[in-house]
């Protein structure tokens, strides 16, 4: 399969796995066993509308080709990595309580059991930005300005759902006074 007509099937699948919008510059890579994207960002949800979720000069992920077959085409259960290079990562806690940590996939349909995830993979942070902002704080009352805070990521690493111990960190935080 020619790059390019990776990228115009890469995309709207995205967007139907992450139910946000998809955007990625270039596709390439060895597609056997793994893709590299380049300029690539995740944004725009019904839920969370004009919000950028993820922004990456470069995503790779390895998968492998084997598990792709034995799981009847489940990309998720077939992904071994997913390493995210100088890029912005943001989580938003509106003042409804709704998080985009926990929108990165849509709910499943009304009515059916909610499945365990099939992704079993790593996911890498190589220099990475995380922010947090706060719209609604842990108070009765909402905050008149949000609270937020950024966690630069040198190298870091999410095993399953714990994370593990990054090389460097560095912290920079606005919050209200």
């Amino acid at each position: 399969i020619p790059h390019r007509a990776l990228k115009k099937v890469l995309e709207p699948e995205l967007a139907k796995v992450f139910g946000w919008k998809v955007k990625v510059d270039q596709v390439d890579g060895n597609l056997v066993t793994g893709i590299e994207c380049t300029g690539a960002t995740i944004y725009d949800s019904p839920l969370f509308p004009g919000q950028e979720l993820l922004s990456a000069k470069k995503i790779k992920v390895k998968y492998n080709p084997i598990k792709l077959v034995l799981k009847k085409g489940d990309f998720a259960a077939a992904i071994r990595s997913i390493e995210i290079q100088d890029g912005a990562f943001n989580i938003i806690r509106t003042k409804n309580d709704e998080w985009t940590l926990f929108h990165i996939f849509p709910p499943p349909p009304p009515g059916s059991i909610p499945q365990p995830p099939t992704f079993k993979g790593k996911i890498l942070f190589k220099r990475v930005n995380v922010h947090f902002v706060d719209e609604k704080g842990w108070g009765k009352q909402i905050l008149d300005k949000p609270f937020s805070e950024d966690i630069y990521v040198e190298n870091g690493k999410i095993n399953s759902i714990f994370y593990e111990k990054s090389e460097k960190i560095d912290e920079k935080s606005t919050s209200p006074e």
